[in-house]
């Protein structure tokens, strides 16, 4: 079990082989102090934790997100995956990778193998137009208690813009994005620093991963 501190101290392409790469800038948009609730990670490559070592660990989780001023509902959990092939430009497999919300803390192991089960499914396999992938990191978090849903999107102009929906709708729900103005000028300040720097933790990510192929090729 990794905590999203030990996460960003390695480099990006050991981060995203160890962890995925959704887990991997999670952890980095954390270490750079954005509003991202801490996270326990289950690397792809090792053996589920047993219950009792993994509810103990959960219960330091909730306790930090706590601490941290989140509010979160108690005792509930969000388990999902973090695979090297969603989440891709032009192919994010929305919907076909497993996420369970609002688990119980005595459930989320099960919960933990259905996210890595959910990977041998035959729509994944169609999608993905290969065989599927056999290993998947698992982020376990602590519910937040949310009255909305944001997804937000940073433009090749530098334009924001966000989706909105209600706690109850999928995250691939449909969604018109409203728009909040430039990162340089106009809109939202909070979510235009947001924004800003998580498309520095990304570009760093990148040329760090990039950096990493021009040495072993």
């Amino acid at each position: 079990m990794l905590w999203f501190s030990e996460i960003a101290s390695l480099p990006a392409q050991v981060a995203a082989r160890t962890v995925g790469p959704k887990a991997a800038v999670l952890a980095r948009a954390f270490a750079a102090g954005l509003r991202v609730r801490e996270v326990l990670v289950l690397p792809a490559a090792l053996a589920l934790a047993s219950l009792a070592a993994l509810a103990a660990a959960l219960r330091v989780l909730a306790e930090r997100v706590a601490a941290a001023g989140i509010p979160i509902v108690p005792g509930r959990f969000a388990v999902r995956s973090s695979s090297a092939r969603e989440d891709l430009a032009g192919r994010s497999a929305a919907g076909l990778f497993l996420s369970q919300v609002g688990v119980p803390l005595l459930r989320v192991l099960r919960a933990a193998a259905a996210v890595r089960g959910a990977t041998l499914g035959p729509a994944l396999r169609r999608y993905l137009g290969e065989e599927s992938p056999k290993e998947v990191a698992v982020l376990i978090q602590p519910q937040v208690a949310a009255v909305k849903l944001g997804v937000l999107q940073l433009a090749p102009d530098d334009e924001v813009l966000l989706e909105e929906r209600a706690a109850t709708e999928p995250e691939w729900a449909a969604a018109v994005p409203r728009r909040l103005g430039s990162v340089l000028q106009g809109g939202d300040a909070a979510l235009r620093a947001g924004a800003l720097a998580l498309r520095a933790i990304l570009s760093a990510a990148v040329e760090e991963e990039q950096q990493g192929e021009r040495r072993a090729s």
